[in-house]
């Protein structure tokens, strides 16, 4: 519990910074050198001046002023109107505003139609937006012992494929599953209520396509695999191995699978506290505040299918067993989505950081299915619960909730291509706890005694325990392209 608060305190003082930022003046308002032109009428002609908050710095650019635009008619309001001047030969900004939002500020709007690719405070049109990314993201796997050994052949059948042998080599497992880099996709769109951006709404939606491992083995008559585990039976209380290939004894296969998805999506509002916008640079910068839902979904499931045939010559010929276990995991995020956006724009380049948290419940289940089916020639076809990993008073359903967060922190930067066209490519890194994972369910340490004797029908019931709570974290890149309708 005390790290989790320290993990939130350090999202709330994140969120702290951003806040400070927005506050600070908006691109150097202390040394702001224009204020709103003044006019002049000298012999008939209509001469825009403008007026210098400090005078001896703008000399130069007043003497190389030029007029170039007549103005049919001389409007009385100085915030109408609209003035193109000419510095030094070159074409500075367009002063004109859009008076229904006003020139201050925190509610500046003043970019006018809709073919620009700045102000983010917000151009006349320009209220829907769509943008489209490709993501390429990593998942942290969870880890599982030893699932396949070998040995060299000739070792002994008492110690083949046994853990801590120096002659065993583990073929599959030990190390962790479903942290493979996986290719998604994630769709949003949004609208704003006014020109201005002040008030909109938005929703996202992304899949991480699922990511899969397997393996399959199988004997070649020659050589020896074995399925370690510790062994419960009190007459041995130390690692074992079920040898199902080895010559003379046993011939067959076994396959693991294993398999993960993650799906998100949520709505939300979006509210701007302060917009700050310096048209004659052509830079701009806001903050906006996110309030929402969000739903998050991650499912896995580990499966594992041995088949094994008996060779020594003590079971009935072409006695076959078949052992299946599967393990699947689904947790279910729903919560309540707060955060901090803030973006940053010049020319025709932009970026912008997020930090979101989301506070809910996680809804988790795990679901555990193990069967052992045996097949004797003339005598008997018959399936028992209990596989290997899974026994027969393991197998069922296991259900929990919790209460868990999620923070979230994304990094962007894009370029405008094309009017209301930008492409650009961002980073997001985000943590979710409490989760139910197959390895926590993947039971190694086993009654030897019971994989000796023939399969005997158990009783299915629930998981007699809950198992402890896990983690991940979900990270990596994504190359986007927005369009501002």
């Amino acid at each position: 519990m005390r790290t989790r608060m320290l993990r939130l305190c350090g999202w709330f003082v994140l969120a702290g910074l951003m806040l400070t930022i927005c506050q600070a003046p908006c691109f150097g308002q202390a040394q702001s050198l224009l204020t709103t032109p003044a006019i002049e009428w000298s012999d008939g002609t209509v001469v825009v001046s403008p007026v210098f908050e400090s005078e001896p710095a703008m000399s130069v650019l007043r003497a190389n002023y030029t007029p170039f635009v007549d103005v049919p008619s001389y409007p009385t309001d100085e915030t109408q109107y609209v003035a193109n001047y000419e510095v030094s030969g070159e074409t500075s900004c367009d002063t004109s505003c859009d008076t229904s939002c006003g020139m201050t500020c925190d509610t500046g709007c003043c970019k006018t139609g809709c073919g620009d690719c700045g102000s983010l405070c917000g151009p006349k049109c320009c209220c829907i937006w769509a943008r489209f990314d490709v993501l390429g993201w990593a998942v942290q796997g969870y880890s599982t012992p030893a699932l396949l050994t070998s040995s060299p052949a000739g070792t002994a059948q008492g110690s083949a494929g046994i853990l801590g042998n120096p002659q065993t080599t583990t073929l599959f497992g030990n190390r962790r599953f479903g942290n493979d880099l996986r290719l998604g996709a994630r769709l949003q769109a949004g609208y704003w209520f006014d020109p201005c951006r002040r008030v909109g709404v938005q929703g996202d939606f992304f899949s991480l396509g699922s990511a899969s491992n397997s393996g399959e083995f199988r004997s070649d008559r020659s050589n020896i695999l074995a399925r370690p585990f510790f062994n419960t039976d009190p007459d041995v209380n130390a690692q074992d191995a079920q040898i199902f290939a080895m010559p003379g004894l046993a011939e067959g296969f076994v396959r693991f699978d294993t398999s993960s998805r993650i799906v998100s999506a949520g709505p939300a509002l979006r509210f701007n506290l302060c917009c700050c916008q310096d048209q004659c640079s052509n830079r701009s910068r806001r903050t906006d505040f996110l309030l929402g839902y969000r739903y998050l979904g991650f499912q896995e499931e580990f499966a594992a299918r041995e088949v094994l045939r008996p060779t020594d010559g003590l079971f009935v010929a072409g006695t076959r067993y078949e052992l299946n276990d599967r393990i699947r995991t689904e947790n279910d995020f729903h919560g309540v989505e707060f955060g901090l956006n803030h973006m940053f724009h010049s020319g025709r380049w932009y970026w912008d950081v997020g930090t979101v948290l989301a506070v809910g419940q996680v809804r988790r289940v795990a679901e555990l299915a193990g069967s052992t089916r045996v097949t004797v020639p003339s005598i008997m076809d018959t399936t028992v619960p209990g596989g290997f990993f899974v026994g027969a008073n393991d197998i069922g359903r296991v259900v929990d909730n919790d209460i868990t967060a999620i923070p979230q922190v994304r990094a962007n930067i894009g370029y405008c291509i094309a009017n209301n066209w930008r492409l650009g490519v961002g980073y997001n890194f985000l943590y979710v706890g409490s989760l139910f994972r197959p390895n926590s369910f993947l039971n190694t340490s086993i009654d030897g005694s019971q994989l000796a004797r023939e399969p005997v029908i158990g009783t299915v019931v629930d998981h007699p325990t809950t198992p402890p709570k896990q983690s991940a974290y979900i990270h990596g890149l994504n190359v986007f392209l927005t369009y501002n309708f």
